[in-house]
C-alpha cells in the first residue's frame, strides 16, 4: 500500500510583495544599528526604482543610493549612536512605547506579546532588545508580508491590522524650514488630505495625496492643503515644540 503524505504547494512571491519585504528588512536592519560596508556598497551600487511609482518614495531611495555611495560605515556607525544611541536620552527613540507615552501598565510590549503569539511568532530567546524596537517591528512585517522560516506571507489583511496598530499610529511626522531669521515648524499633514504628508520638490512643499505644490513662503499659514502649523520656539541650537501645542494642533487632522 502506497504511503499518503500531504503535498504543499508554495506559490511563488508577486514581485510586489518581495519588494515590500525587502524594504521592511532594510529598514529593519538599519533601525537596529549603522549600516556596515558590505550594506553600504550594496546601496551604493543599486539603481533607481522603476519610474511610475510614488514619486516621494522614489525621491527617498535616490537621496539614500547617493548617500551610502559617499559613506564610510566608521561614520555611518557614529551617526546612528549619535542620534539614536547618545549618552543619557536618544534624540531619536527607537521604541514605538516611547511616542505612545506609555506607562509600565498597560505597555504595548504586553500587547505586542500578545499580538505575535497570535501570529506564531515571538522575539528570539537571546535577543536583547524589547518588541516595540523599531528593528523588530519592521523585522515583523518583513515575516508577514514575504514570509521566511517555512511560513507563507499572512493575507494582507493580517499586515494592515499589525502594520496599523504598531507602526502606521506612531510617531507624529513634523518638518521644520527655517525661513530667514525665524524657523517654521508643521505637521507633516493638512486638513485637507490628512496625514499623507508632503516632500520638497522645486522651491515647493508638494502634498503627497493630491500633488498640490505649497510655495515655501506660505508654508506656516493655516487652511486648505498647506502644512498644519504648530508653534515652536529656539533654544541652544535646538527647535522646541511643547506638548500642549502638539495636542492643539493634532485636531486639525479632523480624524484623517
Amino acid at each position: 500500500m502506497a504511503a499518503i503524505a500531504p503535498v504543499s504547494i508554495h506559490r511563488t512571491l508577486p514581485p510586489e510583495e518581495a519588494a515590500r519585504g525587502d524594504f521592511y528588512a532594510l529598514l529593519g536592519r538599519l533601525f537596529f544599528s549603522g549600516p556596515d560596508q558590505v550594506l553600504l556598497n550594496s546601496l551604493a551600487h543599486a539603481g533607481d526604482l522603476a519610474a511610475g511609482g510614488d514619486q516621494a518614495l522614489g525621491k527617498a531611495w535616490h537621496e539614500l543610493v547617493q548617500a551610502s555611495s559617499v559613506m564610510d560605515a566608521e561614520a555611518a556607525a557614529e551617526e546612528y549612536d549619535a542620534l539614536f544611541v547618545a549618552v543619557g536620552r536618544a534624540p531619536v527613540s527607537v521604541y514605538a512605547g516611547f511616542y505612545t507615552g506609555a506607562m509600565a501598565i498597560d505597555h504595548p510590549r504586553v500587547r505586542l506579546q500578545a499580538e505575535l503569539g497570535a501570529l506564531g511568532l515571538a522575539r528570539r530567546e537571546h535577543a536583547t532588545e524589547p518588541e516595540d524596537h523599531f528593528a523588530a517591528l519592521f523585522d515583523v512585517m518583513r515575516v508577514l508580508a514575504a514570509g521566511g522560516a517555512g511560513r507563507s506571507p499572512a493575507k494582507i489583511e493580517v499586515q494592515k491590522r499589525f502594520f496599523e496598530a504598531d507602526l502606521g499610529a506612531g510617531p507624529v511626522r513634523l518638518f521644520a524650514l527655517r525661513m530667514g531669521g525665524s524657523v517654521r515648524v508643521c505637521l507633516d499633514a493638512c486638513q485637507i488630505c490628512g496625514d499623507k504628508g508632503y516632500f520638497e520638490q522645486g522651491g515647493a512643499m508638494v502634498c503627497r495625496n493630491c500633488m498640490s505644490p505649497i510655495v515655501l513662503n506660505s508654508v506656516g499659514r493655516s487652511g486648505g492643503c498647506n502644512p498644519i502649523p504648530v508653534p515652536s520656539r529656539e533654544t541652544g541650537g535646538r527647535i522646541v515644540v511643547s506638548t500642549s501645542d502638539l495636542e492643539a494642533a493634532l485636531p486639525g487632522l479632523r480624524g484623517h
